[in-house]
């Protein structure tokens, strides 16, 4: 598995958000500069974010993004997902009648590591990855 860019740079909004003490909007430029993201980039990687309602955002001159529930409520997976889609792996190939008992076994084998590695993140939580303990709010 590989975590796109535009992935990486949700989460890293997202954390910074998470760790923000205010409930008010933050504007794009603002999470842009803490983080080092473009605000192009960032515009592309947040709106999945706010159309799976994991961003609540405001327009306007006070406008900006701000989580849509406490960070310890939102899942890593949650996060990959709404911006790369559905996480899974599979073969990159798969041959004929010789390899056909090759190719179940390793479909096994990708299929198991796939459900571990989407039960591990969405264990973890923005609250854990951006340091910010579960007892804060938003």
């Amino acid at each position: 598995m590989r975590l796109s860019r535009a992935s990486l740079y949700a989460l890293h909004a997202l954390c910074f958000l998470a760790r923000h003490r205010t409930r008010d909007p933050v504007s794009t430029r603002a999470i842009a500069a803490a983080t080092g993201i473009s605000v192009v980039f960032l515009l592309k990687a947040l709106k999945p974010c706010v159309d799976r309602q994991l961003l609540a955002s405001a327009t306007g001159p006070r406008g900006g993004y701000r989580l849509a529930r406490p960070a310890a409520r939102i899942s890593v997976l949650q996060v990959v997902e709404a911006v790369d889609g559905p996480l899974h792996a599979e073969l990159a190939y798969q041959g004929g009648p010789a390899t056909s008992h090759v190719d179940r076994a390793l479909s096994r084998l990708v299929g198991d590591a796939t459900r571990k590695l989407r039960q591990t993140l969405a264990s973890c939580t923005l609250a854990r990855i951006a340091g910010k303990p579960s007892g804060m709010k938003r």
